[in-house]
């Protein structure tokens, strides 16, 4: 296809590594036992997302493990639907892996994982903090400058 994702590789895997020293500063502030199974989640998280060149889905279950002790976190969430959606991500690695770009066997593949993982977590939060995600979404292009112009 022709397109460099390393840039966005590389934010993706320093936005999980940020997202873990962040829950451990929290730990730190904060030292609840809650505290330290999220710390605990978002360090593995980061493992197995940031250092890991390749997320088999088995990866999962070493998360998964974590996540499950703080199962109403958002974050959680998001890895009980990454792990359930994780084996049907690889089938095209293993079909098609000969003579294919890789990015249509391991980058396209995960997009829909991934999208599908959000959806999952936002379909499972409870109605208020539902709401709080759809009024973060709508507010996201005026903060960034996107905003339609009006026409009159």
């Amino acid at each position: 296809m022709g397109m460099d994702l390393a840039p966005l590789r590389w934010l993706v895997r320093g936005s999980f590594a940020a997202f873990a020293m962040w829950t451990l500063a929290t730990l730190y502030r904060r030292p609840t036992m809650e505290n330290a199974w999220k710390a605990a989640t978002a360090v593995m998280a980061a493992v197995v997302f940031s250092i890991s060149t390749h997320m088999w889905p088995w990866f999962m279950l070493w998360i998964l493990a974590l996540a499950a002790l703080v199962p109403a976190w958002w974050f959680s969430r998001w890895i009980f639907g990454v792990a359930a959606l994780a084996p049907f991500s690889i089938v095209p690695f293993w079909r098609y892996e000969v003579g294919f770009d890789p990015f249509y066997t391991k980058t396209l593949p995960a997009l829909p994982l991934y999208l599908g993982a959000t959806l999952f977590m936002v379909w499972m939060l409870d109605r208020e903090e539902r709401a709080a995600v759809i009024a973060w979404a709508a507010a996201v292009p005026g903060r960034l400058g996107i905003t339609r112009p009006h026409r009159s």
